[in-house]
């Protein structure tokens, strides 16, 4: 069985929607498999639209409310500054006490290709499997109290060792650093969970994580932005950028749902978008226009400059 998790507010429903919806699509031969869904709000609407995918292609469907999970968290004296969404993760161990493995998958997500070697990789002696984040700035490394070498991973892709966090109590440590740090943390909860399973984590290829500079920089620009545990052999940057599997639309100014995104994959997401969201009605992205429309001048002109290069 393979067992995809995601969490998402009713304002991310549509995303979360086209992801699973890219995940199905290009995995045609994943029989046995159950999506859950985490939230605290998603509508009717938006329940019958991810229903009727799930039957569409035989597969089971599991939409939790977790309010109780997200009250217990201001009971245990936090506080959220962020969605409290994103926060469900850590509770993933509580609230599927019956699952030992998962995959966890961002909101913000398109899956290009075959998902069954990234689900099937041993991840027996450790807590998840994740890929480093793009980029690692030392500030990243100070927030989660890391030393340099343990590195820093995006938890938008997550493959979990569930057993192992039950066993370790790994969801209580993750809670117990959020409250003695007062639950402030730039990075939401990717910090928290870093400076509790960094160190004990499996390093996936970017290409199951595909942020933002995966496209946009070159692989010098990539090298001299990146902290020295976040560097990669030329081979495993360009695979990422050239065969990735899952993209993550992780940054403002990149997200395909948003009017002037000049993001390489955006065309094929919003056609995925579309087809499931039929209804869906683009948004402006926050910021200044003056800063959108500068982004995307200047993701055509790379494009442009590339497609010339490699004629």
């Amino acid at each position: 069985m393979f067992n995809f998790i995601y969490s998402s507010s009713n304002m991310y429903a549509p995303y979360c929607l086209t992801s699973m919806s890219s995940l199905l699509k290009n995995n045609p031969d994943l029989r046995e498999c159950c999506f859950y869904i985490l939230s605290n709000d998603i509508s009717a609407a938006m329940r019958d639209k991810m229903e009727l995918l799930c039957r569409k292609f035989n597969v089971k469907l599991q939409i939790i409310d977790c309010n109780p999970v997200i009250r217990s968290i201001f009971e245990g004296g936090g506080k959220l500054n962020f969605n409290p969404a994103s926060f469900l993760r850590i509770f993933i161990p509580q609230i599927l006490p019956e699952i030992d493995k998962a995959l966890f998958i961002d909101s913000d997500t398109y899956v290009c290709s075959g998902i069954q070697e990234l689900y099937e990789t041993d991840i027996s002696n450790y807590y998840c499997a994740m890929s480093y984040n793009m980029p690692i700035y030392k500030e990243m490394l100070q927030e989660a109290e890391l030393s340099r070498s343990a590195g820093y991973f995006n938890a938008g892709i997550m493959l979990l060792n569930l057993k192992a966090w039950r066993e370790d109590k790994i969801q209580q440590r993750i809670l117990q650093y959020y409250y003695d740090h007062g639950g402030n943390f730039p990075t939401d909860d990717q910090s928290v969970i870093n400076a509790i399973v960094a160190e004990s984590t499996l390093v996936l290829p970017y290409r199951f994580n595909a942020m933002i500079g995966t496209f946009y920089w070159s692989y010098k620009k990539f090298c001299n932005i990146n902290s020295e545990i976040g560097k990669k052999t030329k081979e495993e940057f360009m695979e990422a950028k050239n065969q990735p599997v899952i993209i993550h639309f992780n940054g403002p100014g990149v997200r395909p749902w948003e009017k002037l995104c000049g993001h390489p994959y955006s065309r094929i997401y919003l056609n995925e978008l579309m087809s499931v969201n039929p209804d869906y009605k683009m948004i402006m992205p926050n910021g200044s226009m003056i800063r959108c429309i500068g982004q995307y001048c200047k993701h055509k002109v790379i494009d442009k400059i590339e497609c010339f290069i490699n004629r």
